[in-house]
């Protein structure tokens, strides 16, 4: 990991989320991409803090998607966009360029398991996040209910 960004990594989660955002998106998206790296468990959380920019970091996401050789690290950048369309609600559907560009991407994918989580992350976008908001909402009200007594 580059020395500049172990002190970030020092940070407690709450505050890495909260202090992501003072740096460039560029270093954002390079700060998260060290982590996954560097840090077990992975830095997962930094993708849906470098999501709450908005529309504004998928220009920077889509030129790194581009030219990053690594099939988990192109799968982790997807999840930038997966978690602006389903936490911050940013619809990417109608941008041809952004969905073809994830589609030229994941067709490169050597690595099986980063091409099949990619393309669930792909189809998540170009749903709007519909599926997989219905798949969690079946999950939660297949839960059993505890009737139990509250215990003090």
């Amino acid at each position: 990991m580059p020395p500049r960004f172990r002190a970030f990594y020092d940070l407690p989660i709450g505050e890495q989320k909260d202090s992501i955002v003072r740096y460039a998106v560029a270093d954002q998206i390079e700060l998260y991409l060290a982590g996954l790296r560097a840090v077990h468990p992975p830095p997962l959380h930094l993708a849906a803090a470098i999501a709450m920019n908005g529309k504004s970091v998928v220009p920077a996401v889509l030129e790194r998607l581009r030219v990053v050789e690594s099939d988990f690290d192109r799968s982790y950048l997807i999840l930038i966009l997966e978690d602006m369309v389903c936490i911050e609600g940013v619809d990417l559907r109608a941008d041809s360029t952004i969905i073809a560009t994830i589609k030229e991407v994941i067709d490169v994918m050597r690595i099986q398991a980063a091409r099949n989580v990619a393309e669930g992350e792909l189809a998540t976008i170009a749903d709007g996040c519909v599926s997989k908001k219905a798949r969690a909402r079946a999950k939660f009200h297949r839960l059993p209910v505890d009737t139990s007594p509250v215990r003090q």
